[in-house]
């Protein structure tokens, strides 16, 4: 009987020790599968932030998708000719050319001043200007030559000077003029506009102001026409004329007439009244006309405060 109940107890003690070895193998079985469901849900985890990300970044692109596809549908803008003269308010346009201008001196301008003189002085003046162009304002310099000379000697005095305070008065001066206008347009088409701004500039005086003391022809005192006058020689005592208030004689008496030999008005800077430099100032009018993108036509009308009434026309080429 004993015997079969060890028989009967073997396996139960298999059992036992199978239990007991087998434990810790299963332990870290258990342990293993526990790690690799961690890793599992890490990699969700991560999984799930990279798609989150992807779709923020998906997000960020959406509205340069969205500007691009816009910039896709509109229109192209047509493209203009090579030589169309339409101006882009944005851009800035430079012109390079020349000019011509004619000023008048009205005899009334004069008279307001002094008696005398002739009836109209013109002087014309020409040179080289450059510009630059945005939304319809054009700054433009100028460097000119003018001409101030007379061909002719002119009777002249102060307004207020006795009739005895005669001069006749030959002009050869010229002018260098720096000139600056400020202009700004209203468009009738691309081809044409209306411009009305100011100029202003400096001139440098150059040459000789020559000058005599002159007496009337019919010799009678109180001269008042200009016209009949001729020079004096030289000082005469006891000459209602030619007396000695001032040194504004011939070189040459024997020569009255001729006007190099005349008495040269010194400058301001030495003393003198012949303007050493002259100022330019006053509202500017005009007409611009632009056939080609390369090319600038204008009429200038305006009045300058110290030259009087003013016309011109201009070519620049423009780039």
């Amino acid at each position: 009987m004993l015997r079969l109940r060890r028989l009967h107890g073997l396996p139960f003690a298999s059992a036992l020790v199978f239990t007991l070895l087998a434990g810790p193998v299963l332990a870290d079985e258990k342990k293993a599968e526990k790690k690799e469901e961690k890793g599992d849900t890490a990699d969700k985890k991560d999984d799930g932030k990279k798609g989150d990300a992807k779709d923020d970044d998906d997000d960020d692109d959406k509205p340069k998708k969205k500007k691009k596809a816009a910039a896709a549908e509109e229109p192209a803008k047509p493209e203009l000719p090579p030589n169309d003269p339409t101006e882009d308010p944005s851009k800035t346009y430079y012109f390079l050319g020349a000019r011509y201008q004619y000023a008048i001196l009205p005899k009334y301008l004069l008279s307001l001043f002094v008696a005398g003189g002739p009836t109209t002085v013109g002087v014309w003046q020409t040179g080289i200007e450059g510009g630059m162009r945005k939304e319809g304002f054009e700054t433009r310099f100028a460097l000119t030559y003018a001409d101030v000379s007379t061909s002719e000697p002119f009777g002249f005095k102060g307004k207020n000077e006795d009739p005895n305070a005669w001069e006749l008065v030959k002009s050869d001066l010229k002018m260098i003029n720096a000139v600056v206008d400020f202009m700004w347009s209203t468009p009738f088409s691309k081809y044409v506009s209306f411009e009305y701004g100011m100029t202003v500039g400096l001139s440098v005086v150059m040459g000789d102001l020559a000058r005599v003391q002159a007496k009337s022809k019919d010799g009678r005192p109180g001269e008042t026409d200009p016209k009949n006058l001729e020079p004096c020689s030289g000082p005469q005592a006891g000459s209602y004329y030619c007396d000695n208030s001032n040194t504004h004689y011939p070189g040459d008496p024997a020569n009255p007439n001729e006007t190099k030999n005349w008495y040269k008005e010194s400058s301001w800077f030495n003393g003198g009244s012949k303007p050493n430099l002259y100022a330019r100032f006053g509202p500017a009018l005009g007409f611009r006309f632009k056939p080609v993108k390369q090319f600038v036509g204008r009429v200038d009308l305006g009045y300058d405060l110290f030259m009087g009434f003013f016309f011109g026309v201009a070519a620049n080429y423009g780039f």
